[in-house]
């Protein structure tokens, strides 16, 4: 027997992002069943489907092309060798991740889109004030210890958020919306 045909709809509300932070964009589909089909299911029944993006981020002054993460230590190395101290990623889903460091320690934040707070990586129980942080327009920051990481660490912390849209699930970061 053929299988009638269904109804596939967005969900209303789905924000075309996981529960996983962001770490994929996609689309979920409700598909409801007229008749039953092949797959036994009764008239009415809902079936979801999902169906994900991987999300691809671009470094903002570099090139459209986008990065893996592989290749994001590498990238930010020379970067800073260069005396580019501030790199900001964009993905293709709008959010923002920005790395800004004085060589030693370095700044990690991560935002929705330009207008959000965000979120940044933090170091807690660090104590000190670091100076140094030269941003891209000329302003030359500085920042408590305990609101910047070990500049290896940000390193990977901005590797894993290319690869998998998320923070590493041993990182330290707050909220700052």
């Amino acid at each position: 027997m053929p299988t009638a045909p269904t109804l596939e709809r967005r969900l209303p509300g789905h924000t075309g992002r996981s529960a996983a932070r962001g770490d994929v964009a996609g689309a979920v589909f409700r598909s409801i069943s007229d008749s039953p089909g092949t797959s036994g299911a009764p008239p009415g029944s809902v079936r979801e489907i999902v169906v994900s993006v991987i999300e691809s981020w671009v470094i903002g002054d570099d090139s459209p092309v986008p990065v893996s993460s592989a290749v994001v230590p590498e990238v930010l190395r020379s970067r800073i060798g260069s005396g580019r101290f501030e790199t900001r990623l964009t993905s293709s889903s709008g959010r923002l991740l920005t790395f800004v460091t004085n060589t030693e320690r370095a700044m990690v934040m991560l935002s929705e889109d330009d207008g959000d707070p965000g979120e940044h990586a933090v170091d807690p129980g660090a104590q000190g004030v670091s100076r140094g942080f030269l941003l891209s327009n000329g302003q030359d920051d500085e920042y408590p210890d305990e609101d910047t990481v070990p500049v290896g660490e940000a390193i990977g912390l901005v590797e894993q958020i290319v690869g998998t849209g998320s923070w590493p699930a041993g990182a330290h970061w707050v909220a700052d919306r």
